[in-house]
């Protein structure tokens, strides 16, 4: 949902840890729609941000999408992750059920393949890249198709329809 390639039109920089454990100067471009998105969804569902990256690096990133309101209610990384590192790793929805049951989550994901043992809870998004921040509205299809999943029983059922008939966001 952001692009933190070094770029002359930042919405934000910020000082992080990289992967050597050696500060990091992140400059941070929100994708088109990032707060709105955010602020709606925040309204009709619990999200939760799940990631392959580390702790120190995400929490730079994360503190500045949610600098005015938390929108998130948990933040996971990759040390919940098998064998996670930035270019891969797995990701496993077991920690997360709790009082949820898997037909109640729904994960938006630009890498399905982090989830192999949950595709069925999977809406795939396409990468941000800023080149395409004048056409992208890819935050606003998304939001429809998940405003139609929030009133669902089961969204491994229409996650499964829409990933067989078509793209879930095309």
């Amino acid at each position: 949902m952001v692009s933190t390639f070094a770029t002359d039109t930042a919405d934000e920089v910020v000082e992080a840890i990289n992967e050597q454990g050696g500060p990091t100067e992140l400059s941070i471009k929100y994708r088109p729609y990032l707060h709105e998105f955010l602020e709606d969804m925040s309204n009709k569902f619990e999200l939760v941000i799940y990631t392959t990256f580390n702790q120190v690096y995400m929490n730079a990133i994360m503190d500045c999408i949610e600098k005015k309101k938390k929108y998130f209610a948990y933040r996971f990384y990759d040390e919940f992750c098998l064998f996670a590192n930035i270019s891969s790793g797995v990701k496993c929805l077991d920690f997360l059920f709790g009082n949820r049951t898997s037909k109640d989550i729904i994960i938006v994901e630009n890498r399905v393949k982090t989830f192999p043992m949950s595709i069925d809870n999977v809406v795939p998004v396409s990468c941000y890249s800023e080149d395409d921040t004048k056409k992208d509205a890819e935050l606003i299809k998304l939001a429809s198709v998940l405003d139609q999943l929030a009133h669902e029983k089961d969204v491994n059922e229409v996650i499964k329809f829409y990933r067989h008939t078509n793209s879930v966001t095309k």
